[in-house]
């Protein structure tokens, strides 16, 4: 319920602030200070136009967000045919199979070759969607309260009522640019200005609603400039803000579980009991967060190694050039779920393929099939 009335009163604050910023600053400040009293008729103009001119444009990438919504998986994509890589892996691993002239098993019609690469969990599995029935290819996530598996999913904008994901992601960096320019102008304007309209009732102090304009501007200012450097970092890498934030989790899980394996000092065993989590259930949370991914092997044939991800490494980064077309070109036309693999797999970068290669060499990662777990036992999160 809390939920539900927040998706709405949220975005409602928000075109309240619209328009009280219309009765403070383009209204009190602009019209009454700027152009009555202090005669600079161009000035006023100038700001009234300039901001209404980002509030718009806030409105139209707004209502085009919602309009697009954060977009769903072209095709649904069945299981990968891992079987086989799976039975070599544990022939591998006693040392009996010929890794480069295996025999195999091909009987599993119905499901895709894999591709070299793919994110997967701990066990070397593709993230299987059992509400869409699909593999959650694209970078997706499912998102209940749509029912869609979107692709590219970055986070749910509480202030805009909305999913970003694929489709409305360079709506979203729009509203951001835009509100910057907004708060950008109506703080400095405010504070160029504020000694020479401190006559409010002639106590000579700015108007209540000069200052409340000038605190929230701001605010929001700060705020917002630290979002819009975070999206051009994510941008710049390749990342998207669930990603992130998995990571920062998975490194403060793995900071606790350091902890409860030392001596803990006070303060940790009160966090620990407050967490009421065991060493069992904290390693549970790790692997569901660490990312992985599973690759064929650069020297035998039909093997594949799953290899645990560092913070460094940022699978889909080719470049700023080639990430901006990424995102701001939409996806091609895919007749077949194997298309779209075919796709996922080139969006990786060559250059993190390379790498990943080379530490597979160096013997990082496990076989495929090396640990207990039967291959089409999907991982439905």
């Amino acid at each position: 319920m809390i939920k539900t009335l927040q998706r709405v009163w949220v975005p409602v604050i928000t075109l309240v602030w619209f328009g009280f910023s219309e009765y403070a600053y383009c209204y009190l400040f602009c019209k009454r200070k700027l152009y009555d009293d202090l005669h600079h008729e161009s000035t006023a103009i100038g700001l009234i136009v300039g901001t209404n001119i980002a509030m718009i444009l806030i409105c139209i990438n707004w209502i085009t967000l919602l309009i697009k919504g954060p977009g769903k998986l072209p095709l649904k994509v069945p299981p990968y045919n891992l079987n086989r890589y799976y039975k070599n892996g544990e022939l591998f691993q006693k040392g009996v199979l010929d890794a480069n002239d295996p025999a195999i098993d091909d009987s599993l019609t119905n499901f895709v070759d894999p591709p070299d690469f793919f994110q997967c969990n701990w066990q070397g599995l593709p993230y299987w969607c059992s509400h869409c029935e699909s593999i959650k290819v694209l970078r997706s996530h499912h998102f209940s309260r749509l029912n869609i598996c979107c692709p590219y999913m970055d986070h749910y904008c509480a202030y805009l009522g909305s999913l970003i994901g694929y489709d409305n992601y360079p709506y979203f960096v729009g509203v951001v640019i835009c509100y910057e320019m907004w708060f950008l102008i109506v703080l400095v304007s405010l504070c160029c200005f504020a000694s020479r309209i401190e006559d409010f009732s002639k106590r000579r102090i700015l108007h209540p609603a000069d200052i409340v304009t000038i605190i929230i501007s701001g605010f929001w200012l700060v705020t917002v400039t630290v979002l819009f450097g975070s999206v051009l970092n994510m941008v710049a890498i390749n990342e998207l803000s669930i990603e992130r934030l998995n990571m920062k989790r998975c490194n403060a899980l793995k900071s606790k579980l350091g902890a409860m394996e030392q001596k803990p000092s006070f303060k940790t065993r009160f966090l620990l009991r407050k967490n009421q989590l065991s060493k069992t259930e904290l390693q549970r949370y790790i692997d569901s967060y660490q990312r992985y991914m599973n690759v064929k092997h650069p020297q035998f044939s039909n093997v594949r190694v799953v290899i645990p991800l560092r913070d460094s490494d940022h699978p889909f980064n080719k470049g700023l050039f080639e990430n901006l077309k990424q995102w701001c070109f939409r996806f091609p036309k895919f007749a077949t779920p194997q298309d779209v693999v075919r796709y996922e797999c080139d969006m990786i970068s060559m250059s993190f393929k390379k790498k990943i290669q080379e530490r597979i060499k160096d013997g990082e990662g496990h076989v495929f099939g090396s640990l207990s777990v039967t291959p089409v036992d999907y991982q439905s999160v």
